[in-house]
């Protein structure tokens, strides 16, 4: 389960990707909460 509100933080990121001819892609990357950062004015995605 992506939350659980009493456990601790587990940052994701899903990115889908439709292609023209109509077939779907979908991957899910997990961080530790080390290698996350947030910001409130915009998107800073970044991949180790």
């Amino acid at each position: 389960m992506p939350i659980d509100v009493d456990g601790a933080i587990k940052p994701i990121s899903t990115m889908g990707l439709t292609l023209p001819d109509g077939r779907e892609y979908s991957e899910e990357v997990y961080a530790s909460i080390e290698e996350s950062s947030y910001a409130k004015d915009m998107c800073d995605v970044k991949s180790f």
